[in-house]
């Protein structure tokens, strides 16, 4: 496997840990959910401008909150 593909991986897991089921920290969306988002979110923009940190998991957790109709995180 290479580089990238390991770290959207655990990147996934990342978000998942934040925001998908009920031992997640916020618990805003579904695993489906999660994984379409960060799909979006990963087509959106040029993968050498993703590091893949805290700030691209917020935008995630964005585009989860706005399809779930609930305020984004400013």
């Amino acid at each position: 496997m290479n580089i990238l593909a390991e770290e959207i991986i655990e990147f996934e897991k990342y978000c998942l840990s934040f925001y998908a089921g009920s031992e997640s920290i916020y618990n805003i969306g579904t695993k489906e959910q999660v994984v379409e988002s960060i799909n979006e979110y990963l087509s959106s923009k040029a993968l050498r401008d993703i590091e893949f940190d805290s700030f691209d998991r917020e935008a995630v957790g964005n585009i989860i909150r706005t399809k779930n109709k609930l305020e984004a995180w400013k």
